[in-house]
């Protein structure tokens, strides 16, 4: 097993066609666990979600949170990273955070409304193990 690099961190996170596992806790000390689209920006890990659904809620309600990213095939590699789920407010950068996460899945058309109804989560990372086996 050899740990990554920070730049090969940052490399293997932004590679396409991953997605991130995202482990949350509810009120009542249950985690919740779930896969979704994110991308890196200024060295975090960002995805959004829906404030009603079951990550939002529980992020609203405790910020802890963890991410994994995997690579089962040869090499086998992951990041995990534990950190506070920071919410993006301002319109213009969860805009321009919800299109560069689909982006990078493959999708062009730009996100339009308000995004009143989009939590955008920046993943402050507290703690991060990234390995090669």
């Amino acid at each position: 097993m050899t740990d990554l690099t920070p730049a090969e961190t940052l490399a293997y996170l932004s590679e396409p066609g991953k997605d991130a596992i995202v482990a949350t806790v509810n009120p009542g000390g249950q985690p919740h666990a779930v896969p979704v689209w994110y991308t890196v920006d200024g060295g975090d890990v960002v995805f959004s979600t829906g404030f009603g659904g079951v990550k939002g809620r529980n992020l609203k309600s405790n910020p802890k949170i963890a991410v994994c990213v995997s690579q089962p095939e040869g090499p086998i590699m992951f990041v995990s990273i534990q950190g506070d789920a920071v919410e993006v407010t301002a319109i213009e950068e969860k805009r321009r955070l919800v299109a560069q996460i689909m982006g990078k899945y493959g999708e062009s058309s730009a996100p339009e409304g308000d995004l009143s109804d989009t939590f955008v989560v920046r993943v402050k990372a507290r703690k991060t193990v990234a390995v090669r086996y």
